[in-house]
């Protein structure tokens, strides 16, 4: 697992077709806003080690949530179900948006 700490990763992350990004909130918290072809799987969910045992672990993952200890969570799963590029932010959903909107200025 690799910790996102920087603006110009978040970056680079979020505009790559080749990651997958997984939105770790709530069905809610995704619903009020997310980022462009994130994939909402909520860690706190009863399902989560069930649901993201199906997706690819050679893919390469840029996880998120509100403010970065859920994506630690969800991370630490995930490197536990063999999950090979783990990219967990320490930046929350907010954060990251507005590193977009500055481009990582």
């Amino acid at each position: 697992m690799i910790l996102i700490d920087n603006e110009k990763d978040i970056i680079s992350l979020t505009q790559d077709n080749d990651v997958a990004i997984l939105d770790v909130r709530t069905e809610e918290e995704y619903n009020e806003g997310h980022l462009d072809n994130a994939i909402n799987v909520d860690v706190l969910g009863k399902n989560f080690k069930e649901n993201i045992s199906k997706f690819d672990r050679d893919k390469i993952y840029f996880v998120h949530c509100a403010v970065g200890m859920r994506s630690k969570k969800a991370s630490g799963i995930m490197e536990k179900l063999n999950f090979k590029y783990i990219n967990n932010s320490k930046f929350g959903y907010d954060e990251i948006i507005k590193i977009i909107h500055s481009g990582g200025k």
